[in-house]
């Protein structure tokens, strides 16, 4: 098997919300200040290009922009050893045939 991957610059998605935090230090007060972006997200994400995030310091009413670097990976591999084919495929038809 070959995985290999188009030249794409974004993810076809306006919200891409991930389960990463992001943490800074507020440029003003120095208290620190994070944003969880499986709440908030990425927008309109590049696989190619930072994306900002922006934080916001309550105590002092100051907001800053920090970037970040979204990386996708596909890789082939084996599939596990208790997986039954037929358990994953066709759920989706039969749930559309049902409505």
């Amino acid at each position: 098997m070959k995985v290999k991957p188009h030249s794409v610059e974004s993810v076809s998605i306006k919200r891409f919300y991930v389960p990463y935090t992001v943490s800074d230090n507020c440029p003003k007060c120095g208290k620190e200040c994070s944003t969880d972006l499986e709440r908030e997200y990425l927008y309109y994400p590049s696989l190619t290009k930072p994306n900002y995030v922006g934080l916001m310091c309550e105590p002092c009413q100051t907001d800053w922009t920090v970037w970040v670097r979204l990386t996708l990976d596909l890789q082939p591999c084996e599939p596990p050893e208790d997986a039954d084919k037929d358990d994953d495929w066709g759920d989706e038809d039969e749930d559309a045939e049902a409505s």
